[in-house]
C-alpha cells in the first residue's frame, strides 16, 4: 500500500486524538517499519490494518466510523494534491466514473506496484449512480468517506448506501449514490 495512505492516516489520528495516541498505537503494533513511513514508499497493508485496530482498541471508535472519517481527510489531500482530476471531472458522478478508466491508469503509470480497488459503474441516471467496489482489503467504509467528501467538494449533496453483493467473480460492495433534491 502506498505510503501516502500511512502518512495521512497517522496525521489524521494525531489531529483527531493527539500525538500521544500516534505514539501509543505505533508502540502497540509490531511494525516492520517501526512506524516510519514516507509518502512515496510502499508498505504492507497489514501495518495499516494493525494501526487501525490499535486506534479502535484504544479509543473505542467503530472501525467503519473511523475509516469513513479518514476518507473525508484523504479526499482533502487528494483534492489539493491532484486537483486536476477534480477540476477536469467537474462533478461527483463524472469523477467516480473516471476512477478505474482514467485515475487508476495514471496511478499505475507512476506506481506499477500499486494494488488498487476496482470501482465500476453498474448503473447511472442523472440522479443516481450504482458503483461496484471490489477490494480484498475491506476498506469500503474508507471509500464511502471519500465519496461523501467528494460530494461535499463539488457541493452536490448525496445519500450513500451500501449493499453486500456477490457474483461469479466474488464478493463486492455496491454503493447506491442518490443526489439529494436541491
Amino acid at each position: 500500500m502506498k505510503g501516502l495512505v500511512f502518512t495521512e492516516f497517522l496525521e489524521f489520528v494525531e489531529t483527531q486524538m493527539g500525538a500521544d495516541m500516534v505514539d501509543a498505537i505505533i508502540d502497540d503494533c509490531e511494525l516492520s517499519t517501526g512506524g516510519a513511513y514516507t509518502a512515496v514508499g510502499t508498505y504492507p497493508f497489514s501495518e495499516l490494518r494493525d494501526l487501525l485496530l490499535a486506534v479502535v482498541k484504544r479509543s473505542g471508535a467503530e472501525p467503519g466510523d473511523l475509516l469513513r472519517a479518514f476518507g473525508h481527510k484523504l479526499c482533502s489531500t487528494f483534492a489539493s494534491g491532484y486537483g486536476q482530476y477534480f477540476d477536469s471531472a467537474g462533478s461527483l458522478f463524472q469523477l467516480l466514473a473516471s476512477i478505474d478508466d482514467h485515475i487508476h491508469v495514471e496511478v499505475r503509470k507512476l506506481y506499477p506496484d500499486a494494488e488498487l480497488p476496482s470501482m465500476r459503474i453498474a448503473g447511472r441516471s442523472s440522479d443516481q449512480m450504482l458503483l461496484d467496489y471490489r477490494s480484498e482489503r475491506g476498506l469500503e467504509a474508507l471509500a464511502e468517506g471519500l465519496i461523501e467528501a467528494t460530494s461535499n467538494y463539488y457541493r452536490e449533496p448525496v445519500t450513500v448506501s451500501t449493499t453486500q453483493m456477490s457474483d461469479a467473480d466474488g464478493e463486492f460492495v455496491r454503493f447506491t449514490i442518490d443526489r439529494k433534491a436541491a
